[in-house]
């Protein structure tokens, strides 16, 4: 559903804090064998933006939000369209005027 979702965008762009927490996911789940493949498929295909920790560090939101939803924060503010299926993520930077997508909104619309 998530690929059928951001195909039309062309390309997907992260960070590399997003790419380690899908990554500890992966392990606290089924393990990263079974998904090594696609994830790496991703990472590939995907554009990494990089912006500094002692910078995301610096935000306002860091303390409420933690690194790597401060990097998205960051990240939205540069005009790109963040995709997320975290409430209080979503609730902030629609709050700070960055475009943003729940994806469990998606989710109810294509089920």
């Amino acid at each position: 559903m998530l690929e059928q979702f951001v195909a039309p965008f062309g390309r997907v762009i992260t960070t590399p804090h997003v790419l380690t927490e899908v990554s500890n996911l992966l392990m606290k789940g089924h393990g990263l064998n079974s998904f090594a493949a696609g994830f790496k498929a991703h990472i590939m295909e995907a554009q990494e933006i990089y912006d500094q920790s002692d910078r995301i560090v610096e935000e306002r939101c860091f303390p409420s939000f933690g690194l790597t939803d401060t990097a998205i924060s960051k990240l939205g503010r540069k005009n790109f369209l963040v995709l997320t299926d975290d409430f209080r993520l979503y609730a902030m930077l629609l709050n700070r005027g960055v475009d943003a997508i729940n994806f469990n909104h998606v989710r109810m619309n294509l089920s």
